[in-house]
């Protein structure tokens, strides 16, 4: 509420008031009764405040903390504690005749800081505590320069004056943190151009109005104390105008440590960073959310409160006191209360980048509400995931003081500020001092009782503010995600050496294993272009020779390469290379000595080699390396295994001998391939149909133009017949007839009726009177049935007009299934497998496509090893499937082959094509 809208009442109160009380009051430049009416506005909107336990930062002042703007209308940023933290790019240019220099000023901060901890390039780590970082693959003091300025200096930086132009002596940047860079261009360290640049800091130095020392803190109750008297950004208030021993006291509480597993820590750390484009109210949330804190106005100062149970003031409020009865709320709404609390923070652990802190949640209060009542609850200006947690909890366990009161007291209420927890003596509640903590105090002129103590106030319990370690849950460093550069190349490991198959004097083979997804490799190299191998002087190191090859394998006879005497050793690396022409490291060596030509294996990987360390390997470890190797499996194919030491010696060579066998496919005799029209339809229109098809018992029946019809049909006279031939299967059909028009006689029908054509038993009758289309169905075990027409009655005639009769097979599952059995002489163990071939409406709706025994124990029948193929299709789905199916199988069998025992491995195979078709 505006103060203008209390003018009327200025008067009024004054005179009530006395006129005195207020009249040394100011506030906001407001003076006497006029300030007193602002201030207890004011009052309304931090006790709003304060109602919901502490307002909330927005995200935004947690987004793009980390990277760099160039803005000519940069806000300037205010930085508490230790974060890392971007800047504005206020000064841009370049240098040196190729400008092979870059120079960028990045401020970081709007004030003087502490200090500069570490500087980061993208994700890269280039400077910390004082010292470039040398890691592995870069040196980053050849290739960068980084002058650090705090925010004290009273000069230019001299470096950059006389490096770049447009950079004076005029240059101070005053009261600005900011940072020279200078990149040296280099295209294999600055891959993906100007990177963005950060910097971990300990911001600004603030009061410490205990001791009176001006230094670096991250206490929230002083950095809240520093930005209300902060003039630049802040609230600019005097010192004065704030009450101190309350910021002591809430500083206390800040520092005050706390038990975490596997130690302590302080309460309370407020580390962020603020914008001074953000208005000054949701600054001063963020910093108050890190201790979960509150800042009253009262009696003219301002005050600051961490959080905490504070002991009640020692006067309780007296039945005496209260002016009007006490209003209970006994419940909060839904919208405050929670049972879960959840959200982000920016996190220490993660390399200061927004997360999400562990869900803090109570199953016990889930319960009683009957679901999960969230609060999304952002920290701004807490790093630490454990610390977050506890604030979070904090806030959850505080939202479930369910009881609110509102009283109103006499002038001894004043006694009593905002955030004091107060004892209540009421005896029409029977309350003996039961603790409350005011939210809300207001001084409110009563033209009938004077000057009224409104109250606002929430149950309190020292049990929400409990905390043990065992609450905090693990918190998961998210991985850092891994970006290619295009100067880290992936090295080919496993590199060996061989004598070379054809058995040429001082020829070897060099293998190693391949960088490429195709070689399997983990990780592979996404831009290869080939391998280098490097023969060196194995004395003094000198390149002799250097060729390339996209293959993973190189031929070389050594002394062509140039003349040595055999006992000269070589040094041979081979590296990867790709397309941007960086080479991998130096991983894989191995030092040949010529003479040593006739101790080396030949290549595994010529012929048909295989080799392991096993001295007895199975025929599985057999298959393994034939597969891996490529090797082409056909009968009568010889695979030597190598027994080598782990320097690549033979110590022992078996020869395996694979030999096909033979598998007998076996048709399911039940089997239904195509289901369709056992015949065609027996009277259609548009089909007329000869009457020599059918056997007349008159000349009163005629088929003309597609219709049969019949004029004063009787039973056992004037009927038509006709002998069908059915499938020699046992069937169900549908018989189908389309009355066009019947009349009947007394009490004839048309009776329609089907026999069997050997034993004339009826199969099925039906009669019927009235037009339309009639369906009926009748089982039948032979392949001959009769079908007649006639009448029901010997006296009452009828006659009819048929425009269709039609008899079809009921649709039923159509299937076709193969058994494949292996030869009765296989003993061993079968290994089976099918691959399918072409196919056709496999994954039509109701086709079912089965294996059966490819997995798991053999199955057996009649002495026989062997799997099942199924293929069916539902009536119900009208259509065609077809597939084509190679079914192999593999087994050992003990063969004496040149009076040596072998475990011969047999192979065999057979294709089938299985077909199902619903019509």
């Amino acid at each position: 509420m505006a103060v203008a809208a209390f003018a009327a009442l200025v008067q009024t109160v004054a005179t009530i008031a006395g006129g005195t009380a207020f009249g040394a009051m100011t506030f906001f430049g407001a003076t006497g009764f006029t300030a007193y009416l602002a201030m207890t506005a004011t009052y309304a909107v931090l006790g709003a405040i304060s109602r919901e336990l502490f307002a909330q930062p927005s995200l935004d002042t947690m987004n793009g903390i980390n990277f760099n703007v160039r803005d000519p209308a940069a806000t300037r940023k205010i930085i508490y504690g230790k974060c890392r933290v971007g800047g504005a790019i206020v000064f841009f240019n370049t240098s040196d005749t190729d400008n092979n220099f870059l120079h960028l000023v990045i401020a970081v901060a709007g004030h003087e800081i502490e200090s500069y901890e570490e500087v980061y390039f993208g994700d890269t780590k280039v400077w910390e505590n004082g010292n470039y970082v040398d890691d592995e693959t870069t040196d980053w003091q050849d290739h960068c320069l980084l002058s650090f300025h705090k925010g004290d200096q009273t000069t230019a930086d001299t470096t950059l004056v006389s490096a770049a132009t447009g950079f004076t002596n005029d240059h101070k940047l005053l009261n600005t943190a900011y940072v020279y860079v200078r990149l040296d261009y280099n295209a294999e360290v600055y891959v993906s151009g100007v990177p963005n640049i950060s910097f971990v800091v300990k911001g600004k130095k603030i009061l410490n109005p205990s001791n009176g020392a001006t230094a670096y803190s991250n206490n929230p109750a002083l950095i809240a104390y520093d930005y209300l008297r902060d003039t630049d950004y802040g609230l600019g208030e005097s010192a004065a105008n704030i009450d101190t021993p309350s910021v002591i006291a809430s500083a206390a509480v800040c520092d005050a440590t706390v038990n975490i597993t596997g130690g302590t820590q302080k309460a309370f750390e407020c580390d962020g960073v603020l914008d001074s484009g953000t208005n000054i109210k949701a600054n001063l949330e963020a910093i108050l959310s890190s201790m979960i804190g509150t800042v009253s106005y009262y009696n003219g100062k301002f005050s600051i409160i961490a959080h905490k149970h504070y002991a009640p003031v020692s006067d309780a409020v007296e039945t005496s006191m209260i002016v009007a009865p006490i209003q209970v709320s006994t419940k909060r709404s839904r919208k405050s209360q929670h049972n879960t609390v959840k959200g982000q923070f920016i996190s220490e652990e993660n390399n200061y980048i927004v997360a999400d802190y562990p869900i803090q949640k109570n199953a016990s209060y889930i319960t009683q509400d009957g679901e999960e009542m969230p609060l999304n609850l952002t920290l701004a200006m807490t790093t630490n995931n454990v610390r977050a947690q506890r604030i979070a909890k904090l806030v959850m366990e505080k939202s479930r003081q369910q009881m609110t009161i509102s009283m109103e007291l006499n002038l001894n209420g004043l006694k009593y500020a905002v955030g004091d927890n107060i004892k209540i003596n009421y005896a029409r509640f029977s309350w003996s001092n039961k603790e409350f903590e005011i939210t809300r105090l207001q001084l409110i002129p009563d033209p009938e009782r004077g000057m009224i103590v409104a109250v606002e106030a929430v149950e309190n319990s020292s049990s929400a503010y409990d905390w043990v370690a065992g609450d905090a849950t693990a918190f998961v460093v998210a991985p850092a995600i891994s970006v290619y550069s295009g100067t880290e190349v992936v090295a080919p490991t496993n590199l060996n050496v061989y004598k070379h198959a054809d058995n040429v004097d001082r020829k070897f083979r060099f293998t190693w294993a391949g960088v490429e997804a195709a070689d399997n490799a983990s990780p592979s190299e996404p831009y290869f272009k080939h391998y280098r191998i490097d023969f060196r002087d194995g004395h003094n190191g000198r390149s002799n020779f250097s060729a390339t090859t996209t293959e993973t394998h190189f031929d070389v006879i050594l002394n062509e390469i140039t003349w040595r005497g055999q006992h000269f050793s070589w040094r041979v690396t081979v590296y990867a290379v790709n397309v941007r022409g960086y080479s991998s490291i130096e991983s894989n060596t191995k030092v040949v000595t010529v003479r040593d030509y006739g101790d080396f294996a030949p290549d595994p990987r010529q012929d048909n080699f295989v080799q392991g360390l096993s001295d007895s390997p199975t025929v599985s470890d057999i298959n393994s390396l034939a597969y891996d190797k490529g090797i082409e499996i056909v009968n009568g194919t010889v695979i030597t295994y190598l027994q080598v030491n782990p320097a690549n010696v033979i110590l022992n060579t078996t020869e395996f001998v694979y030999e096909d066998g033979s598998i007998l496919p076996v048709r399911n005799a039940g089997s239904i391939t195509e289901n369709q029209d056992t015949s065609t339809e027996l009277v259609s229109g548009g089909n007329p149909m000869s009457a020599t098809e059918w056997v007349h018992g008159s000349n009163d029946t005629s088929i003309a133009n597609g219709v049969l019809t019949g004029t004063g049909i009787l039973l056992g006279q004037n009927f038509v017949i006709k002998s069908i031939q059915l499938a020699d299967v046992t069937a169900n059909y549908t018989v189908k007839i389309v009355i066009d028009s019947i009349t009947v006689n007394g009490g004839g029908q048309l009776k329609v009726k089907i026999h069997d054509a050997e034993t004339f038993a009826t199969l099925s009758e039906q009669s019927y009177t009235t037009t339309g289309t009639k369906t009926f169905t009748f089982d039948s075990v032979g392949a001959l049935i009769i079908l007649s027409v006639q009448g029901t009655s010997l006296t009452d005639s009828i006659d009819y007009a048929i425009s269709q009769i039609s008899i079809k097979q009921t649709p039923i599952n159509a299937f076709e299934e193969y058994k494949f059995f292996t030869p009765s002489w296989a003993t061993g163990e079968v290994t089976w497998n099918g691959l399918q071939g072409e196919q056709t409406g496999i994954t039509d709706s109701g086709v079912t496509y089965t294996l059966t025994g490819f997995s798991g124990a053999n199955l057996i029948e009649d002495e026989r090893k062997y799997v099942a193929v199924r293929l069916e299709r539902s009536s119900a789905s009208v259509g065609f499937s077809q597939s084509t199916i190679t079914i192999s199988a593999e087994w050992s069998e003990p063969e004496i082959i040149n009076g040596v025992t072998h475990n011969t491995v047999k192979r065999a195979s057979i294709t089938k094509t299985l077909s199902a078709r619903i019509t």
